[in-house]
């Protein structure tokens, strides 16, 4: 009988932190982040994530990222998702820049910055199958006009240069500002490749 309720336990436990980590802590009753613009437009950015400080969570949602691209078929499915995934980890980056977390933000800028990458080339693939994506175009650029106005609040109020230095080790420096600067580059340029 008590093996039967610790593994009932055990299930309603998981199945809790499944939810919180597809319905973010905004739903869980958690405060926002403030600070920085979540919009630009009529788009709107996600207004919190779960960070790497929670691990178990963080866990669950990067393993569901992982899972959620096994099941994306289409390729007007595949820009939503990797729109929506840029869109999740600028978040966690701003949250993390906000929390002087800098490594974390770092990787999960570049995350962000990959998902970017891939849309144009989704967008490309719609088109050649001849999908309607004049909606999704929009979409698209009002978000990366979105992430430009995040980074360059971002790129005001973080360091220039992170210096790292381990015990028994050379130091590693950090260009934010820059890396700032090449993410909303790659917002721009994929804007760019995919208007008319």
């Amino acid at each position: 009988m008590t093996v039967r309720r610790t593994c009932l336990s055990h299930v309603v436990a998981i199945l809790f932190a499944v939810f919180l980590a597809c319905a973010g802590p905004v739903a869980a009753g958690l405060p926002a982040q403030a600070g920085l613009p979540a919009q630009a437009g009529d788009y709107s950015l996600p207004e919190s994530t779960v960070l790497p400080d929670q691990k178990l969570l963080y866990r669950i949602s990067r393993n569901l990222d992982r899972i959620s691209s096994w099941y994306t078929w289409g390729d007007v499915a595949a820009v939503k998702r990797h729109l929506r995934l840029a869109d999740k980890y600028l978040v966690e980056a701003k949250m993390l820049f906000q929390k002087r977390n800098f490594l974390y933000a770092i990787d999960a800028l570049e995350r962000s910055n990959l998902e970017f990458e891939r849309i144009p080339r989704s967008i490309e693939h719609a088109i050649l199958s001849g999908k309607d994506i004049i909606s999704l175009r929009t979409d698209v650029q009002d978000a990366a006009k979105a992430h430009v106005a995040v980074l360059g609040v971002l790129s005001e109020q973080v360091p220039e240069v992170l210096v790292l230095t381990p015990a028994d080790e050379e130091s590693e420096q950090f260009e934010i500002r820059e890396q700032l600067l090449i993410s909303a580059g790659i917002r721009k340029s994929a804007s760019s490749l995919i208007s008319d």
